[in-house]
């Protein structure tokens, strides 16, 4: 079980992170997520600011992926090092 889904205002966006081969899902440390206590989604406040935090964890590494959500948990941007970027 992995923390719920935050309640974002207007603008912010939810990043959670994951394993490319697995999808398992990284806490904030990106470390196996395996409780609710674990901080899975980071909220942040525009989906710019997140595509740049996204871009720097993956830069360089093919074992991490990220999702970007809106408000209503709608997919924004699915990133990795294949497609750092693309929407």
């Amino acid at each position: 079980m992995i923390e719920n889904f935050p309640k974002l205002k207007e603008g912010e966006v939810a990043l959670l992170r994951a394993e490319t081969l697995t999808g398992h899902i990284l806490d904030e440390q990106l470390e196996l997520a395996v409780n609710d206590s674990q901080k899975t989604y980071t909220v942040i406040n525009s989906s710019d600011e997140a595509l740049s935090v996204a871009k720097n964890l993956i830069a360089g590494r093919s074992d991490i992926e990220c999702v970007i959500y809106g408000k209503d948990k709608e997919v924004f941007y699915f990133l990795n090092s294949q497609n750092i970027g693309a929407k």
